[in-house]
């Protein structure tokens, strides 16, 4: 019983070092990552976080290319930021991000009606599988740093 015991503290003690030395920084770099990755995969799929299909845009259907990546400026844009709030994701600071991302009226005078082509997932939007995958991450990053210490 007492080697029963002696390994269970042990197991603390390992678990209390690896949690001491465990950075979520870095389990947030790789979560932003995989945001980042599954926002620009929209862009080759022409699709909505939720996994509907943007409608084509005008260039697209004359010259049988991709919708929002004629020059892939937007989608080459998208990154994240890390800070104490969490992990931030979006585009770069174009002028053009949030109309796509929300759709509205565009052009001189507002006259040009432009669709929604949701590229970045509202919260709500994230999946239960998603969430299994991050949860999965923080456990990979602590069992790695528990077999470090």
């Amino acid at each position: 019983m007492p080697v029963q015991l002696q390994v269970r503290l042990q197991l603390f003690d390992s678990l209390a070092a690896a949690i001491t030395g465990f950075k979520p920084i870095d389990v947030g770099r790789n979560i932003g990552e995989q945001l980042r990755t599954e926002a620009i995969l929209r862009f080759d799929r022409g699709e909505s976080p939720k996994g509907e299909k943007w409608s084509p845009s005008k260039r697209a259907l004359a010259e049988g290319g991709k919708t929002l990546i004629d020059k892939a400026i937007l989608r080459n844009s998208i990154t994240y930021q890390l800070d104490q709030e969490g992990i931030h994701l979006g585009p770069g600071p174009l002028p053009y991000a949030a109309i796509h991302q929300f759709g509205g009226m565009a052009g001189r005078g507002r006259k040009v009606k432009i669709p929604r082509r949701q590229y970045i997932p509202d919260p709500e939007d994230i999946t239960d599988e998603q969430l299994l995958r991050m949860g999965d991450m923080v456990i990979d990053a602590l069992v790695d740093q528990i077999g470090r210490a």
